[in-house]
Order: C-alpha cells, then structure tokens, then sequence
C-alpha cells in the first residue's frame, strides 16, 4: 500500500456487500485462480469496470511477496497503458481527428 501512495483506494466487501459490488470486482473475485480461501485481494481500474490483478491469499510470506510483486508489475504496465491510451486521445483532439 504505501507503495501505491495517493493512488490507492481501499474497498472493503463484506458477505453482505455483493449485490453493490462493481461487475469486474465480481469477476476478479469468481476468477479460478483467486481460489476459496479469504481474504481475497482484486486491483480494479479507477472506473471499477475493469480487473487489473488479483492477489490470491497465500499462507507462507515469500508467497504472500509473489503475489503482490507480481500485482504491482501488474498495476505499473496498466498504468503506463493507460497514459499511452490518454496521450492517444488528445493528440486526436488536437489534430481534430475525434
């Protein structure tokens, strides 16, 4: 978390919570390789519309560090993607081509 800084937001679902979940939380947390065991970890876009990593819980630490390591890796390609995607976009709007 501190890692992600300012850029973080921290939902927390209970059992009772589902219904009023965003769908691409739904699907990260339905997705075969989150497993069964809680708690569960989904990393959504800021739109909530789409799963960027998902951080399945893992008993042993070394594990735990994989998974977050390899979310994080996750969360920085989609970041640089993303600003690419932006970039795109007004360089289309600056050219009038939108």
């Amino acid at each position: 978390m501190n890692t992600l800084g300012k850029g973080t937001i921290i939902v927390y679902a209970g059992k009772g919570d589902w219904d009023s979940l965003p769908d691409a939380a739904k699907d990260g947390l339905r997705s075969p390789e989150m497993g069964k065991t809680l708690p569960m970890t989904v990393v959504v876009d800021s739109e909530a519309s789409e799963v960027i990593a998902i951080v399945p819980y893992a008993r042993e630490e070394s594990e735990r560090q994989k998974f977050f390591k390899d979310a994080f890796r996750k969360i920085v390609q989609y970041a640089k993607e993303r600003k690419k995607r932006r970039k795109g976009e007004m360089d289309k709007k600056e050219d009038g081509r939108e």
